[in-house]
C-alpha cells in the first residue's frame, strides 16, 4: 500500500480541528506529501443578491472567499511557522460537492476532515452530514478525526468482508487490510483484524428446513473453514511482521461486533469499507456501515474499492 501523497484537509478553523490539523500536517511530512487545507463558504443567497445593491454580488462573495481564507491562514499559521508547506484554498459552495469536484480535479488520495457532532432523537452522533456524504460519495479514502484524539491511535481496528462470492469486495477487504498496517505501522498501534460471518436463514434452516441436525452442524462449520481460509489467504498477501495483531473472525451481525470490539479493545481508529457484497452500486451506508457509524466513538477511516464512479461531477468552471 502506497502512503498518501495528496492529503485534503477539510477545515473551517475552529479549535476543535486542530487535532486533524496537526495529524495531517505530521502525515504529509512523514510521507513527503502535498497537504491542503480547503474551506467551504456558503454561496450568497438570492435574497442578498437581489437586496445589497451597492457591491455587485460577484464582488460581494469574493470579499466573503477573501475574509475567510485570511481566517484560515491564522489558523495554520503555527505549523507553517514550524516549518510545515501547507497550501490553502477556499470556494463557495456546498461543502461536499466542492470536497469531491477539488478531489476529482487534482488526484487528491486523501480527504481529512473533523467529525461534526449532530444530535439525534436518541443520542449524540459523532459523524454529520457533511462526513457521511463524503464517506458515500467521495472516491478515495476518507479519514474522519474525533476531536481531541492523542497523538497517536494506540489500537487500530480493520473491518474486512473477504468477499467470497464478489471479486469488488474481496478487493476492497485487501485494500482496507493494506491501510490498515500502513498506519498502524505509522502509529505503531496494536492492530484488530474482524471479520464476520453468518448463515442464511439460521432459524429457517434449524427448524422447518427438514435438515437433520448434523447436517446443519457440519454445514456452520464448513461455512466457518471456509471464511476462515479466506481471511488467511487474504492475510497472506501482506506483511504484517513487527506489527502487532490479533485477528477476530466471529458469527453475527458486524453492524452489531465491530461497534463491541471497537468499545471493549478501546479502538481509536477504525478503518473500514462503504461499499458492500452488491458491489459499486450497495453502498453499505444505511445497512451495515450506518450501524457502525451510529454506535461507535472513535475516529474512522472509511474505503471504496478501486473503479468506484462518485455521483458528484464536476461543474463548468475548473479552477
Amino acid at each position: 500500500m502506497q502512503p498518501f501523497k495528496n492529503i485534503l484537509l477539510v477545515a473551517e478553523g475552529k479549535p476543535a480541528e486542530r487535532t486533524a490539523l496537526k495529524r495531517a500536517v505530521s502525515l504529509a511530512k512523514m510521507n513527503h506529501a502535498q497537504l491542503t487545507v480547503f474551506s467551504v463558504v456558503k454561496s450568497l443567497p438570492r435574497d442578498v443578491q437581489i437586496l445589497i445593491t451597492a457591491v455587485p454580488p460577484g464582488e460581494l462573495q469574493a470579499l466573503a472567499i477573501e475574509k475567510h481564507r485570511e481566517h484560515i491562514e491564522q489558523f495554520i499559521a503555527p505549523l507553517q511557522n514550524e516549518g510545515a508547506s501547507v497550501a490553502v484554498k477556499v470556494v463557495a459552495g456546498s461543502p461536499f460537492i466542492q470536497i469531491i469536484r477539488d478531489v476529482l480535479r487534482h488526484n487528491r488520495d486523501l480527504v481529512m476532515i473533523t467529525a461534526e457532532e449532530r444530535k439525534s432523537r436518541l443520542k449524540e452522533l459523532l459523524f454529520g452530514s457533511t462526513s457521511m456524504h463524503l464517506m458515500r460519495k467521495c472516491p478515495c479514502p476518507v479519514w474522519v478525526v474525533k476531536p481531541g484524539d492523542g497523538k497517536h491511535y494506540a489500537r487500530i481496528l480493520a473491518a474486512v468482508d473477504i468477499g467470497i462470492e464478489n471479486r469488488q469486495t474481496a478487493e476492497l477487504a485487501d485494500r482496507i487490510v493494506g491501510l490498515a498496517i500502513l498506519l498502524a505501522r505509522r502509529e505503531r498501534s496494536r492492530l484488530h483484524i474482524v471479520h464476520t460471518w453468518d448463515v442464511w436463514s439460521e432459524g429457517f434452516v434449524r427448524e422447518r428446513a427438514g435438515i437433520p441436525r448434523a447436517e446443519v452442524e457440519e454445514l456452520m462449520l464448513g461455512i466457518r473453514r471456509m471464511h476462515e481460509s479466506g481471511l488467511r489467504d487474504l492475510l497472506k498477501k501482506h506483511d504484517l511482521r513487527r506489527v502487532p495483531h490479533r485477528v477476530h473472525i466471529l458469527k453475527g451481525d458486524p453492524g452489531m461486533i465491530i461497534p463491541k470490539i471497537a468499545e471493549r479493545e478501546r479502538v481509536g481508529l477504525i478503518v473500514m469499507g462503504t461499499v458492500g457484497r452488491t458491489g459499486i452500486g450497495g453502498l453499505l451506508i444505511g445497512n451495515t456501515a450506518e450501524k457502525v457509524l451510529r454506535q461507535i466513538n472513535c475516529s474512522v477511516l472509511t474505503a471504496k474499492p478501486e473503479g468506484f464512479v462518485t455521483p458528484v461531477t464536476l461543474d463548468e468552471q475548473p479552477d
